[in-house]
């Protein structure tokens, strides 16, 4: 965990919460069986999402070299036996987190939180993937400001797929106005 802690810039009480979860795990004998980096990357997961820390599960699957598929199976593990409630990403966040990762000028961040604040009073962002929220709108407030950012270079950064943001953006744009 501590080498995970390092290559993800975790704080320090999202590595205690996971590091309880895992020997919780222990005790319940649920790691039996199971390989030791998706259990531990299960954890981390479950302690990002509880404290609203920004871990990503494709993040943590790289940093661990362990598939995205196990550690997704071994949460489910975790989600089911130890009866969790765990909120859903605030998408501000993530629109944060991906504009900072590309590096763009803040007055595209600024327009990105205007437009998300414009779909969301609309109601159109209830029950979609907040990363596909946010790289839609980046890419939206993008062509706004001038930044001009192309939608595979979104999509590398985020790990939303080109698609995806496609079919986002052909939803939103009858909303919000970007001339």
């Amino acid at each position: 965990m501590e080498k995970l802690k390092e290559k993800s810039y975790l704080s320090n009480a999202v590595i205690e919460r996971s590091a309880y979860i895992y020997r919780k795990a222990a005790i319940a004998q649920l790691i039996r069986g199971r390989s030791i980096k998706g259990v531990v990357g299960a954890c981390v997961y479950v302690a990002c999402r509880e404290m609203d820390a920004t871990g990503m599960i494709i993040d943590i699957s790289k940093n661990l070299q362990e598939s995205r598929r196990v550690i997704a199976k071994n949460y489910r593990m975790l989600f089911r036996n130890f009866k969790m409630t765990i909120s859903v990403p605030d998408p501000i966040k993530c629109i944060v987190k991906i504009a900072n990762n590309l590096k763009i000028p803040e007055n595209t961040k600024r327009e990105a939180i205007h437009i998300f604040d414009t779909l969301k009073q609309k109601k159109l962002t209830v029950g979609k993937k907040p990363d596909a929220v946010a790289a839609t709108v980046i890419y939206m407030a993008s062509i706004k400001t001038g930044s001009n950012l192309s939608q595979q270079k979104i999509s590398k950064i985020s790990g939303i797929t080109g698609v995806t943001i496609r079919n986002r953006y052909k939803d939103y744009v009858k909303y919000v106005e970007l001339i």
